[in-house]
């Protein structure tokens, strides 16, 4: 089973609407109850086509860094819930559990 992390530059909320930006590297962890969690990034080869320019700061760089050691870090602590939660969501979708988790900003939970 696969779980996907996507590094973005954290939501802003502006007077237009919601900014954000994608920064591009994307973590993937392929994970079984019985191994251990294989991790692969996906899209380096852009990532660093744009580090190369001016599209990402320097902060961005460091945040991404950052960002995949914590979240590596938090996926080992969760691993076997998610895996639990997968199993049963392959059997039945309920939208409505997520509502509990304190996972999502709160205003997408008051949407389940």
């Amino acid at each position: 089973m696969e779980f996907y992390i996507n590094f973005q530059r954290p939501l802003k909320k502006q007077s237009w609407g919601i900014d954000t930006l994608d920064l591009e590297l994307d973590l993937v962890a392929d994970v079984s109850k019985e191994s251990a969690v294989n991790w692969r990034w996906k899209d380096v080869t852009r990532y660093v086509e744009l580090c190369n320019t001016t599209f990402f700061s320097n902060r961005d760089r460091i945040n991404v860094n950052r960002a995949s050691i914590l979240a590596k870090a938090e996926f080992e602590q969760v691993r076997n819930e998610l895996l639990n939660y997968a199993e049963i969501s392959a059997q039945s979708l309920d939208l409505s559990l997520l509502s509990n988790t304190t996972v999502l900003p709160d205003d997408v939970r008051k949407l389940l």
